[in-house]
């Protein structure tokens, strides 16, 4: 089964972090964002990809190349022009002719997704919406069901509007005949237009609710919370890291001085430098490719393409270029 990630959008909650790198191949401990979501999709036995790829798309295909370094293929569709995370796919019909999964770039997860789609194929769908439950629905597609088929869906409701507490993951199960209805050239979203018009249609979608840890990573305070509940142990999945000491993780090529102390949980990227008399972390966590001056104190934040996000209770923001002339 081909796996479509829609890997087009310009992150722009994310900014600055966003400015030079799109948001699907942005660090996430040491590797991009859509190398973790590859390398899990390829563990539940994916290994054909089609990339939906608009802002700053060359440093996407440069990254990824052909997927042969990740053991799979990457085919890239270029959309001149934005046709939202429905639209987009008629550009995709030569390529799609089965029941392909729909994965969205900025998620990080470790669900297994296999009961899904043999439930779709079972149940011979045409679309299925995989959700997860979250008290939190205000900034999603809220998702109300009854036996596992969606009833009712809104797209970010308030608070007095929530349905129920399922909520639209990003990920779908398509038969390719669903592609049949979305006109060319056309900007058509999912949650917007297509699911609702399926829904006026009395047209059946399927619901599966997965287990498992989900999250959009598509604001700073839930990037902050995920590289929070990776290093906490809440992600079954591979760091890429080596655990040095208890919480302490550790790439390859770092050069750390005798005089620097470590305070975990600590998370240190690949060809990273730090001089002496260092304090780091607790809660430090340093993209790779950089260097830590002498005497620096680095606790409760993120180092990441030169910019900072500060960890905090219950506000997390981004510093732009705040840390780059004393850290570099």
């Amino acid at each position: 089964m081909k796996v479509v990630i829609l890997a087009g959008g310009t992150g722009e909650r994310l900014l600055p972090l966003t400015a030079t790198c799109p948001k699907p191949i942005l660090p996430i401990i040491n590797k991009p964002a859509l190398v973790h979501t590859i390398l899990h999709l390829k563990r539940l036995g994916f290994t054909e990809f089609i990339l939906q790829i608009h802002y700053l798309n060359d440093m996407i295909q440069e990254i990824l190349k052909d997927g042969e370094e990740l053991g799979v293929s990457i085919q890239y569709i270029v959309e001149k022009d934005r046709l939202g995370t429905a639209g987009c796919l008629s550009l995709s019909k030569p390529l799609l002719k089965e029941t392909f999964l729909i994965v969205s770039g900025d998620l990080i997860f470790d669900c297994n997704l296999n009961d899904a789609i043999e439930k779709h194929i079972q149940l011979e769908s045409l679309l299925t919406i995989c959700t997860v439950d979250q008290n939190d629905c205000e900034s999603f597609g809220n998702v109300f069901c009854k036996n596992e088929k969606v009833i009712k869906f809104i797209e970010k409701p308030s608070k007095k509007e929530k349905l129920s507490s399922k909520i639209n993951t990003g990920i779908y199960i398509v038969d390719p005949s669903l592609i049949e209805m979305i006109p060319d050239g056309v900007e058509i979203d999912f949650s917007k237009q297509l699911i609702p018009l399926l829904l006026s249609l009395e047209i059946p979608i399927q619901n599966f609710n997965l287990t498992g840890y989900w999250i959009d990573f598509g604001t700073p305070e839930r990037y902050v919370e995920l590289l929070v509940d990776w290093i906490s142990g809440r992600i079954r999945l591979p760091l890429h890291v080596t655990e040095v000491l208890p919480n302490i993780y550790i790439g390859v090529e770092v050069k750390i001085s005798n005089s620097v102390k470590l305070i975990p949980p600590i998370i240190i990227g690949d060809h990273v430098t730090i001089e002496e008399n260092c304090v780091i972390g607790p809660y430090a966590f340093i993209s790779s490719d950089m260097k830590v001056k002498k005497d620096t104190h680095i606790s409760n934040h993120i180092i990441i393409n030169h910019f900072t996000l500060k960890i905090e209770d219950h506000l997390n923001r981004i510093n732009g270029k705040k840390l780059v002339k004393d850290l570099i």
